[in-house]
């Protein structure tokens, strides 16, 4: 299954449950750019 930027921050959210969050900071972690993760 690919899991696209977007989705990734949407698990990132704090209103989620925490699994929610591990599995987008798990995934996050395999993002080779980071640039997505820096907000202007």
């Amino acid at each position: 299954m690919v899991v696209g930027i977007d989705d990734i921050m949407k698990m990132l959210d704090g209103n989620n449950v925490q699994e929610i969050q591990d599995k987008g900071i798990e995934l996050g972690k395999k993002i080779e750019c980071i640039n997505v993760f820096i907000l202007p």
